[in-house]
């Protein structure tokens, strides 16, 4: 999973020290011509009868790796993860980060407990202690990220937790949040599931 363009990831890499080949640039892509006199760019090109040659120019990416403490679902603050998945949801790590993943064209959904949950103000019927996290409607809901990033999950005091309800939850037979309203919320997680 590539790091959103506005997220600082520092580099393990010692001062001075660069991963890029001899002759790869840092550059942000650009158009800039090459005449035989030289090169030029648009904002300094001057007219000449030489025949311009375009060039592209191509950003190099410097691998970095993700440490344990700044990832929220790090194996060392979570529970034994294998006990909350069901079915055939597989748990992979990652850069120290445990990434729930489904079987192919399979939607992840999750149960959450009432009790320890910040998501109140609903009927809750006799006897139930879970609600269910809905799954998303079409895989594509996703957009190419993670499980973890469609529920926010992150671990807290050796506990699975979500805080982001993309299409709401159900208690029961009732149905909320689709809103995006409890957004920002935690709940405990006691399942994952496809």
């Amino acid at each position: 999973m590539d790091p959103p363009d506005d997220v600082y990831i520092p580099s393990t890499l010692a001062p001075g020290v660069s991963t890029m080949a001899p002759g790869e640039s840092t550059i942000a892509p650009e158009d800039t011509t090459m005449t035989p006199g030289g090169v030029s760019t648009p904002e300094t090109s001057v007219e000449t009868e030489a025949p311009e040659i375009t060039i592209m120019t191509t950003l190099a990416m410097e691998s970095s790796t993700v440490t344990k403490e700044a990832c929220p679902t790090s194996t060392t603050k979570c529970p034994d993860l294998s006990a909350i998945i069901k079915g055939d949801m597989r748990v992979d790590v990652v850069d120290g980060c445990a990434v729930f993943s489904c079987p192919e064209s399979q939607l992840p959904y999750a149960l959450g407990l009432i009790e320890g949950s910040e998501i109140t103000g609903f009927s809750v019927p006799a006897g139930v202690t879970q609600f269910v996290l809905q799954q998303p409607l079409e895989i594509e809901e996703l957009g190419g990220g993670t499980v973890n990033d469609y529920y926010g999950l992150s671990c807290e005091n050796n506990m699975l937790i979500a805080s982001i309800y993309p299409q709401g939850i159900a208690v029961g037979f009732t149905l909320a949040g689709a809103d995006g309203s409890l957004n920002g919320k935690k709940t405990p997680v006691d399942a994952m599931l496809w």
